[in-house]
């Protein structure tokens, strides 16, 4: 977390346990309302920071649009904040035909719009009903309505997931030309992961379980062609894609490479996933380590890789892109980075 947030999350509980919050600039308490969510993954709940008269509405827009399925317009009717609130709000009732105009004509100034938006567009394209130039379309708004925020953050991650899962090289080409100078670590990446598209995979240590076994495999050497990698669930396990092997990143990644030992955290989760794996006559292999994957840019889980009869890497769908039917969807999934924890 960026120390002057840290700080500002520090003065405001301090401030509430003398009973005299003081106001926080609006932009600070968006962020400190952005980071709330970004942790805890849609909570019902966000504790909403003290600000000034004027900026009160802003600020209970940007909550609506992070607590509620469809937000309600707080500002003052009339107002260019209320038709541009209004605008958000009649988008969520309108028929997929008219969506493309909708999402041109959408203006985007408050974050709260943003983040609404964000939100429109990701349920349905998981869904399957938006398709691919309708999702561009709205990327593309989101891309364009300012190059930083969490919004944008998640907007262009979301339209690299799918030029890779789509291995649409123009694609990824077009939003390099346009957004590699806010994020050109993230382009790196995806540029990393699309070279492994028609290759054989590179080596990974894994941990077959549930009989703690040590193995130094290629992907297409596990027997399956095709990868699911995601978090183990706890408690129960997940469905898969057809055909498909778990690959189970562990919840810290944290395994030194080259360790020929599990070690704690990763011992403990492997016990506990090997005895549910045991009892429902399932397997898994564990990853330990996510340096490996972040090496490859196989980061943002769940993670589908499928291969072809001579075992090269034929698509990678990766984050939403995993998640969006008619590919595959797992409700009990959640996108996650490794700098993200599993709720």
């Amino acid at each position: 977390m960026p120390t002057k947030l840290l700080l500002s999350l520090l003065i405001l509980l301090a401030s509430a346990g003398t009973g005299s919050a003081k106001p926080v600039p609006l932009q600070e308490a968006e962020q400190i309302v952005l980071q709330a969510y970004d942790d805890q993954q849609e909570a019902r709940s966000i504790k909403a920071p003290v600000v000034s008269p004027r900026d009160r509405g802003a600020l209970r827009w940007l909550l609506q649009a992070a607590t509620k399925k469809i937000p309600a317009n707080p500002f003052r009717k009339g107002s260019p904040d209320w038709r541009e609130a209004e605008s958000l709000c009649k988008l969520f009732t309108l028929p997929a035909e008219a969506w493309p105009q909708a999402l041109q004509a959408q203006s985007l100034n408050r974050m709260g719009t943003k983040l609404a938006f964000w939100r429109w567009g990701q349920s349905r394209v998981r869904d399957g009903r938006l398709g691919p130039e309708p999702r561009r379309l709205w990327e593309d708004r989101l891309l364009t309505s300012g190059s930083s925020g969490l919004p944008f953050e998640y907007a262009l991650r979301h339209a690299l997931c799918f030029a890779l899962a789509e291995a649409d090289e123009a694609r990824f080409a077009a939003l390099k030309e346009h957004w590699s100078e806010p994020a050109p670590d993230l382009f790196l990446d995806f540029q990393r992961a699309f070279a492994l598209l028609g290759s054989p995979s590179p080596v990974f240590t894994f941990w077959k379980l549930p009989e703690l076994t040590l193995l130094e495999r290629a992907l297409q050497a596990l027997g399956s062609p095709r990868l699911w990698i995601a978090a183990d669930p706890g408690r129960t396990l997940p469905d898969l894609p057809e055909g498909a092997a778990w690959i189970v990143p562990t919840k810290e990644g944290v395994q030194p490479e080259g360790q020929n030992d599990l070690v704690e955290p990763s011992l403990g989760e492997a016990r506990d996933l090997s005895a549910r794996l045991k009892a429902a006559g399932r397997s898994a292999f564990l990853a330990p380590s996510r340096k490996p994957f972040e090496t490859y840019a196989l980061m943002y889980f769940p993670i589908q890789v499928d291969l072809d009869a001579a075992g090269a890497i034929t698509r990678i769908r990766m984050g939403d892109a995993a998640l969006a039917k008619p590919l595959f969807r797992n409700n009990s999934d959640t996108l996650t980075h490794p700098r993200h924890k599993e709720p």
